[in-house]
């Protein structure tokens, strides 16, 4: 298993538009119990991603990120790119 460190939140006018669009996207799937934007990295702190961390169960995961993915193209470059982490209960400290 793969070791995550969560820095922080990551948050920005870009961001906050579109945590908006997946606040309307999470609050249709009653699955979904939690969700942050985070700074991560996975075990070097000089390699920082962005990634979507949802705690989520019975969802179709894939559809899930899917439709979370669809979202940020529309909203950043091509050249950018989110990791999705679906965190386990029991298993996973709150980001930020």
């Amino acid at each position: 298993m793969q070791q995550i460190t969560f820095l922080c939140e990551q948050n920005g006018q870009i961001e906050r538009e579109l945590k908006t669009c997946w606040v309307d996207l999470f609050k249709r799937e009653i699955h979904v119990i939690s969700a942050w934007l985070a700074r991560v990295h996975y075990g070097s702190p000089k390699k920082q991603k962005v990634a979507l961390c949802l705690k989520a169960e019975g969802v179709d995961k894939g559809a899930l990120a899917e439709r979370a993915s669809s979202d940020f193209r529309k909203l950043f470059k091509i050249t950018e790119s989110l990791d999705i982490i679906f965190l386990s209960p029991g298993r996973n400290r709150s980001c930020c």
